[in-house]
C-alpha cells in the first residue's frame, strides 16, 4: 500500500477509535505532554541561566536526561496504540485480505510478548540496581531510570491487548460475512 494511503488510513483509523479509547489513553497523553513542557521550561531556564547569570544549574541536565527518557518510552507505548510503528509489511500486502488480518494480529501478540519479556526483564534490572544514585540530585536510578522501561512496557502491553481484542472483533466480523 502507498505509504500517503497508509498514513491517511491510520489517521482516520485513529480518528474513529478516539471515542473508544481506555481510560489510561488521557493520562498518557496528559503525561507526555507535562513531560515535554517541563523539558523546554528547565532547558530555558538553564540557558537563560548560563547566559544572563554566568552560572549553570548543576541538576537541569540531569533531571532534563531522566525527563527524556520517560518520554521516548512513553511515547513509544502512544505508539502501539496509535499503530504508528515502523514496519516492513511488504509481504503483508501481497495476502489475502483474511491473511492480512491475521498477520497483523501476530504482530501484534509477537510485541505484547516482546513487551512481556521487556517488562519482567526491566523489573529484575530495577531489583539489582537498587541503591545506586544519580550524581547530582543523588535520586535513586532504579526508579528514575530503570523503571521507564518496566513501566512503559506495562502501557504498552495495556494497549497491545485492546489492540488483540479489536483485532480478533474484526476478524469475527469477517468470518460472518463469508
Amino acid at each position: 500500500m502507498h505509504t500517503t494511503k497508509r498514513i491517511k488510513k491510520s489517521i482516520t483509523e485513529n480518528a474513529e477509535d478516539r471515542d473508544r479509547r481506555s481510560s489510561l489513553s488521557g493520562p498518557v497523553d496528559f503525561i507526555l505532554a507535562v513531560i515535554l513542557g517541563l523539558i523546554v521550561v528547565i532547558m530555558f531556564v538553564q540557558v537563560i541561566f548560563r547566559y544572563t547569570f554566568n552560572d549553570s544549574l548543576t541538576w537541569s541536565e540531569e533531571v532534563v536526561r531522566f525527563l527524556f527518557i520517560w518520554l521516548n518510552f512513553l511515547g513509544a507505548s502512544i505508539l502501539i496504540r496509535d499503530k504508528w510503528h515502523i514496519g516492513v509489511d511488504f509481504f503483508v500486502d501481497l495476502l489475502p485480505g483474511h491473511m492480512k488480518k491475521r498477520m497483523q494480529l501476530l504482530d501484534i501478540i509477537l510485541i505484547v510478548c516482546f513487551l512481556v519479556f521487556l517488562s519482567i526483564s526491566g523489573f529484575f534490572w530495577m531489583y539489582f540496581t537498587r541503591g545506586t544514585v544519580s550524581s547530582a540530585l543523588r535520586l535513586p536510578l532504579n526508579i528514575m531510570l530503570y523503571g521507564a522501561l518496566p513501566v512503559t512496557s506495562l502501557i504498552g502491553i495495556l494497549y497491545g491487548i485492546g489492540r488483540i481484542r479489536k483485532e480478533l472483533i474484526k476478524i469475527g466480523k469477517g468470518a460472518h460475512r463469508l
